[in-house]
Formats: C-alpha cells, structure tokens, sequence
C-alpha cells in the first residue's frame, strides 16, 4: 500500500525562532533571580552594615561618657587637692608660723644672718649672709637636723664684700649696727631716716662727739652685742649715721628648705 504524505514541510526557521525564544526567556528569567539574589544580598550586607555603625556609635558614646566622667573626675580630685593645700596653708599661718620662726632662729648661728624670707606653700626660700663657708654649711647642717624641715637645698653662694654701718640714736641710747654689701646700704639709711622722721629728730651724719663704740659679752647667752658708751658731755640729740672704711669678706646665700607640715601640726 502507498501512502501519501498531504501535511506540508516543516518550516525550519519557525523550528529556530521558537528555540531562540525559549532559550532568552531562560536567560532572561535567570538575569532576573540573579538581579534579585544580589539585591538581597545588597540589602543583607547594608543591614549589617547598619548594625556595624550603630554598634560602633554606641561605643563611641559610651567612650565619650567615660571621657567625660573621667575629666569630671580629673576636676574633682584637682580641686580637692587644691582644697587640701589651701587648708593646710591657713592651718600653717594660723598654728605653725610662730613655732616655725623660733625654730628658725634657734637654728641660726652668730656668724650668719638673713635678709629675706619667703614662703611659698610649705617652701620656706632663706636669704642671707655667712662670715665664712663654715658658718654656712654648719648653718644647713643645723636645718637638715631640724624636724620640721624635710630638706635644706643650696641654691647659691657667692663670694661679697659687706661695709659695716651705724646708727646711734642719742635719747634712747640704742645702737644699731648693719652689714651690707654697697649696693643694699641703702635700705638701711632709709630705715634709719624713716625712724628718725616718725621721732621727730633729724638724721646726723658722723660719729658721735664723745664716746666709745664697745664689745659687750653676754656670758650667759654666749652672744656679743655692741654699744656706745657716752661720757657725760651732752650732745646734739638726733641719729647720728656713720660707716666704718674697712670691708669684710662674706658668703651671700640662698638655702631652700620644705616645711614639714605633719611634723609642725603634731609639735602644737
């Protein structure tokens, strides 16, 4: 039997288009869930992200807190150590000052002398004159042993030359005598000028007319002081003023010493 093919050809192009059709529309379908899984994974990692900055806004308050409990702090113990200093001050002036001079002049030799002293908190600075090296460091020595001084520092000594000056007051019969160097001679002779204006005499220039400038011993002291014995001649009344020619050879200093204030309260 023959039988007969009457369907037509297949159209191969058609065969081709539906092939390349099928084949974009899996392309396509698969850019699509590729573009979906990285915005998903885009959204994931900046939620993350998200946590990451907030996490670390969190720690940077946290640190800004403690820096500012941490100063707020710093202020509060500045504060009270300043307290403490100022309170040990007004404890110093008003029980310690006192027994700190006594203590001081207790300590100081006949051969050496101060000019200056200044405190400031519990540093005590001692300015002053020395006969000799000596006298100085016998002067430190004497401060180092002394309990209400933790430490004696040198700050300086230098080699000077003082001029010995005397003011005799003719009515109370006082004689002051001050060794200085030429440069400070002054203050001296203001000081004598001033007190001669508070007592209404007048400041006289020269020696005394009669007299003797004398060495008188204390032997119970151990200590020598001057006077001017007068004979009976009366003279001019006033401050006579005057200066002896020779100079002598000295050691200008500056001693640094620290008050020990537990020592100072506990000796009250």
């Amino acid at each position: 039997m023959i039988k007969l093919n009457l369907w037509p050809e297949p159209d191969k192009d058609l065969t081709i288009k539906r092939a390349v059709f099928v084949i974009s529309l899996t392309l396509g379908i698969l850019a699509v869930i590729i573009q979906a899984l990285f915005l998903v994974h885009l959204v994931t990692q900046t939620y993350l992200l998200q946590s990451e900055i907030e996490h670390v806004n969190n720690l940077i308050s946290s640190l800004q807190t403690k820096n500012k409990e941490s100063k707020e702090f710093e202020k509060t113990v500045n504060y009270l150590s300043r307290l403490a200093e100022e309170i040990s001050q007004i404890k110093l002036n008003q029980l310690g000052v006192a027994k700190l001079l006594l203590e001081l002049s207790n300590k100081i030799p006949d051969r050496v002398w101060l000019t200056t002293l200044d405190k400031k908190g519990l540093v005590l600075k001692l300015e002053g004159y020395a006969l000799s090296d000596v006298d100085l460091a016998n002067f430190q020595k004497s401060l180092e042993l002394a309990e209400l001084f933790d430490r004696v520092d040198l700050v300086k000594s230098v080699t000077v030359y003082l001029t010995k000056l005397f003011a005799y007051d003719s009515i109370t019969k006082q004689l002051l005598m001050n060794m200085s160097e030429t440069k400070d001679q002054s203050k001296f002779t203001n000081f004598i000028q001033n007190r001669a204006q508070n007592l209404g005499i007048k400041v006289i220039k020269g020696t005394p007319p009669s007299g003797i400038l004398l060495n008188d011993s204390d032997l119970n002291q151990g200590t020598t002081k001057l006077s001017w014995r007068t004979n009976n001649q009366a003279i001019q009344a006033g401050i006579y003023l005057w200066s002896k020619p020779e100079t002598l050879e000295a050691k200008n200093f500056v001693l640094e010493t620290k008050i020990n204030f537990r020592k100072l309260l506990v000796n009250q």
